[in-house]
């Protein structure tokens, strides 16, 4: 009986709707400034996580310090406010100061800017998140993975701890193999999808 299983995935897509709209409810009022925002004693905060953020009047955010000096400001972050890849709404033209840690993130980055600016978001991209696939697509994906993880993990482990192993002389039956065991389908698969998602955004 294949009834409960239709049921079953309504009821975690709407677990999961309600997730979503919670979360994006608190970001709402978290960083969009037409809604109230709680008082405390030092001003006004954005966050129910006790002065995480602070808006300072004109229009513009700060991350604030760490409320605890034993606390970088990034274990502050991941503990003490929303801080990952949740359902979330901020405006557009926000201006937020960051806290320490993410300037120096931003720094960091910098490095690399020439490179990124080099990079095309339609060529270069792989828009893996944000494909969509059929549940034969899904369930063939998985399972060619799997197929393909099994003999490539044995092969490197292989060459890695036999030295008489001669990579050159396997490297062309190697290929062949992860091909067959579902590389080339599942290469088929993603750009399908990706075909979908470019067509979708142009």
């Amino acid at each position: 009986n294949t009834e409960p299983a239709p049921k079953a995935s309504r009821m975690n897509r709407a677990i999961l709707a309600g997730t979503a709209v919670l979360f994006l409810f608190s970001y709402m009022v978290i960083l969009e400034p037409d809604y109230p925002l709680p008082e405390i004693e030092d001003g006004f905060t954005m966050d129910a996580s006790d002065s995480y953020y602070r808006p300072n009047g004109d229009g513009t955010y700060e991350v604030l310090p760490p409320a605890d000096p034993d606390l970088d400001p990034g274990t502050w972050k991941w503990t003490s406010s929303f801080a990952d890849n949740g359902a979330f709404y901020i405006r557009d033209g926000l201006a937020l100061a960051l806290g320490t840690d993410m300037q120096r993130v931003t720094e960091e980055k910098s490095a690399y800017d020439s490179c990124l600016t080099a990079v095309d978001p339609e060529k270069d991209v792989f828009p893996k998140l944000f494909m969509k696939h059929s549940q034969e697509d899904t369930n063939a994906l998985a399972m060619n993975q799997a197929n393909i993880d099994n003999i490539v993990d044995q092969t490197w482990a292989a060459w890695m701890t036999d030295s008489s192993r001669d990579i050159d002389a396997e490297w062309d039956a190697y290929v062949e193999s992860v091909k067959s065991a579902g590389l080339t389908q599942n290469l088929e698969i993603y750009q399908k999808a990706d075909d979908v998602y470019q067509n979708s955004v142009n």
